[in-house]
């Protein structure tokens, strides 16, 4: 499912809640979450919702569209985008890329 991005970055801010250690965070109704999220509004800056990773390696979220409906929201898939560029940043080292004939950087693929 793809979601339109609003051109001003600003709105759609993901800050990682902070955790101690490898304790589980606990939800309200007792549900174990392995991390959380906050996620900026598209519609509103001053509004924030939480993405929570549960233990079951399911995402929820705060919003009226996974509360109601229960489907994957664009708060979700924004967390999903940047899990996936931390963990691709968190891998990749600078012996990876190669600087081509025009001059631009390239990651090197494995043979």
């Amino acid at each position: 499912m793809s979601y339109r991005k609003r051109s001003n970055p600003q709105y759609m801010t993901v800050t990682r809640k902070p955790r101690l250690g490898s304790w589980p965070i606990y939800g309200s109704k007792g549900k174990k979450y392995t991390d959380q999220w906050n996620v900026g509004s598209h519609s509103d800056p001053s509004k924030f919702y939480t993405v929570s990773l549960t233990v079951d390696g399911d995402y929820e979220c705060s919003c009226p569209q996974w509360i109601y409906r229960r489907r994957e929201c664009k708060h979700i898939q924004e967390v999903k985008d940047n899990v996936r560029a931390e963990t691709f940043a968190s891998k990749t080292r600078v012996e990876d890329f190669f600087i081509d004939e025009h001059g631009d950087t390239q990651l090197k693929l494995p043979i």
